[in-house]
């Protein structure tokens, strides 16, 4: 009955693992293992996200008026002669994320930089007027106005 006990724990063991290493890979992938923060402004947004090791060029950034995508992709760091990895929490893999702003923004005007790791986007808030639905009356003479003849 040991035997049938251990041989049973090694499956279930095994199957955790698959399933962690499954989710990890997964979670690299969506881009969730990367620190972001939003902040408002009275006129913009400003997003910031942590990217450490990250090279600028394989990073693509798109905006909409609702929403900001990320894509990148991040090297693993290579190990010298003879070392082995047994255990990181470094993310590292093709990433995207995915960000439904609070609020409409213009695409067109947002302004991006990074520097030491931090990506910082900023983003021009739409005009709130935009949204209004504002009713405009048209003045027609009438019958017993004189026309200017």
């Amino acid at each position: 009955m040991a035997i049938v006990r251990n041989s049973f724990d090694r499956e279930i063991a095994a199957l955790n693992s698959l399933l962690y290493n499954t989710l990890e890979n997964v979670e690299v992938r969506t881009g969730q293992g990367s620190a972001l923060e939003v902040l408002a402004t009275d006129d913009s947004l400003v997003v910031c996200v942590e990217l450490p090791g990250l090279d600028p060029a394989s990073l693509e950034v798109e905006a909409t008026a609702e929403r900001l995508t990320l894509r990148g992709d991040r090297p693993q760091t290579p190990l010298a002669g003879g070392v082995k990895r047994l255990y990181s929490d470094r993310r590292s893999g093709r990433f995207e994320r995915t960000l439904q702003l609070p609020v409409r923004v213009k695409a067109a005007k947002a302004g991006i930089a990074f520097a030491d790791g931090l990506l910082t986007i900023t983003l021009p808030k739409q005009d709130p007027d935009l949204k209004k639905v504002v009713k405009l009356r048209l003045d027609v003479p009438s019958a017993d106005t004189p026309s200017a003849d």
